[in-house]
């Protein structure tokens, strides 16, 4: 069944990274889409005759929920009500959120965040990087003139190398900043789609706050502005402002708190009266991708959620989907579960006080 999975998940990447490659050049089929194609044949032909042979038939079937490729295990590791791909949009957010966890394991990812990492631990830029992240979780930074994004970088950070990755996590507007209006939570760029103002791809905020009444951007059209990348604001800034949200009521409370401990070995540690408390808050949509994430996790890794740290699901996903700690907790390998503890926000706050 690991041979099975193993495959799936290599099935999966090759699709989404060469649908990836091949919407930049349409005119060449990327090697990954081809790869990616080959294994989808070979898993659906052991399953049943009804095969897309053809990249027509393949996209076809890649737009339909998972459930309806007719793929034995798939559900193990991706939605069963997810499509790869959503017409109009491009790859669906559950696609994004699996090439999130797989990347986020392999050491040799060179995504932005990955190098700001790494290069903080190699040089053991504790402070910096705390800097950095606590930077890119805060709404008013989603969006930032020039001259405001040079001024906070060179106060904050010596180290050029540092300052230009920083960079790279943000992308001048792709069109005139009159074209958009300023997300109500996470500050970044909403655009008008089927009727509505949404945010990003998964506009995920619209269940943490009103959008009856979205604002202009204050910026005048001559200024040079830029936003978080879609992947920073993703997968940094939208679980960053729940997690310096939580670590803000837990200092209300009383409780010693640093985030990004150990140049992010935890998002958030706490210290009580009797132990200390590490937390990892975890946000995806999808149960599947997230308890196959865990899943992968070589025992080194999951030996660092010790005794006293948990993961913490955000109460908003909770609010979307209530039985997801159930789901995730019910596709955990048996082995997994002896690490994995899982809880909401509320949960783990009663749990503190009960350290009290």
């Amino acid at each position: 069944m690991q041979t099975i999975h193993r495959e799936l998940r290599k099935m999966l990447f090759c699709l989404i990274e060469g649908i990836k490659q091949w919407e930049k050049d349409f005119t060449k089929v990327p090697d990954k889409l081809y790869k990616g194609h080959m294994l989808f044949i070979k898993h659906k032909a052991m399953a049943d005759s009804n095969i897309p042979n053809n990249l027509f038939d393949l996209i076809k079937t890649l737009k339909k929920p998972s459930y309806k490729w007719g793929i034995p295990q798939l559900d193990c590791l991706f939605s069963s009500e997810a499509a790869l791909i959503e017409p109009g949009y491009g790859l669906t957010i559950e696609a994004d959120d699996f090439m999130e966890a797989y990347q986020s394991l392999d050491e040799a990812d060179q995504s932005v965040m990955r190098k700001i990492l790494v290069l903080c631990r190699v040089q053991q830029l504790d402070k910096e990087y705390r800097f950095i992240r606590t930077f890119l979780s805060k709404s008013e930074n989603a969006v930032i003139d020039s001259f405001s994004l040079n001024r906070h970088l060179h106060f904050h950070l010596e180290n050029s190398e540092l300052k230009e990755l920083v960079f790279q996590c943000y992308e001048e507007l792709p069109e005139s900043i009159d074209n958009y209006k300023e997300c109500p939570h996470c500050g970044w760029t909403l655009q008008f789609r089927n009727g509505k103002w949404s945010c990003n791809k998964e506009n995920v905020c619209r269940f943490i706050e009103s959008f009856e009444d979205v604002a202009n951007f204050q910026y005048q059209e001559s200024e040079k502005i830029y936003r978080m990348t879609s992947g920073i604001q993703r997968y940094i800034l939208l679980p960053g402002i729940q997690e310096i949200n939580y670590a803000n009521r837990l200092e209300k409370q009383g409780y010693k708190v640093e985030t990004y401990p150990e140049v992010d070995m935890y998002d958030i540690r706490v210290e009580t009266q009797r132990d200390i408390i590490d937390l990892d808050i975890k946000d995806y949509r999808s149960a599947s991708i997230l308890s196959d994430y865990f899943n992968q996790l070589p025992i080194n890794q999951l030996e660092k959620y010790h005794a006293n740290s948990f993961i913490i699901i955000p109460s908003y996903r909770l609010k979307i989907s209530p039985a997801f700690i159930d789901l995730v907790n019910s596709k955990l390998d048996k082995n997994v579960k002896e690490y994995i503890r899982i809880f909401s926000e509320n949960q783990m706050m009663k749990r503190l006080k009960e350290e009290k």
